[in-house]
């Protein structure tokens, strides 16, 4: 009986002690990469940020948008470019935002780039959206 007693009162407390440090160890350790979307005239539009190592030390970067070719994606033009290494290394944010993608049997993402992209143009979309 005293054992289970003992026991009773041990365990929520190393339970605790246990939970506490996990906490404070997921508290501690930076994020630098986020795939989100966000809602723009009714639009969900996706996009991935990439931000280097120091972010969270250094309150003065520059943002990078790099904007993938008709038909492409973010994650097709992060591949292609090795532009997230190179923020990394030089410490700049980059993000990667997807066009909008269109209805049609190739699903092709574009940007309303004023007389190219058929999708994005014809439906009158607003990438700069001011």
């Amino acid at each position: 009986m005293k054992k289970t007693l003992k026991l009773s009162f041990i365990l929520p407390i190393l339970l605790t002690l246990f939970c506490c440090q996990f906490r404070d160890k997921l508290e501690t350790q930076a994020i630098f990469r986020y795939e989100k979307t966000i809602t723009v005239d009714g639009l969900n539009r996706t996009y991935t940020l990439n931000l280097p190592p120091n972010y969270y030390e250094n309150s003065n970067l520059s943002l990078v948008i790099a904007l993938h070719g008709g038909g492409g994606s973010g994650k097709q033009c992060e591949t292609d470019y090795n532009l997230t290494e190179k923020a990394n290394a030089e410490n700049f944010a980059i993000v990667y935002p997807d066009g909008v993608q269109s209805d049609g049997i190739l699903r092709a993402r574009t940007w309303n780039a004023g007389t190219c992209c058929d999708y994005a143009v014809e439906k009158n979309i607003d990438d700069v959206h001011l």
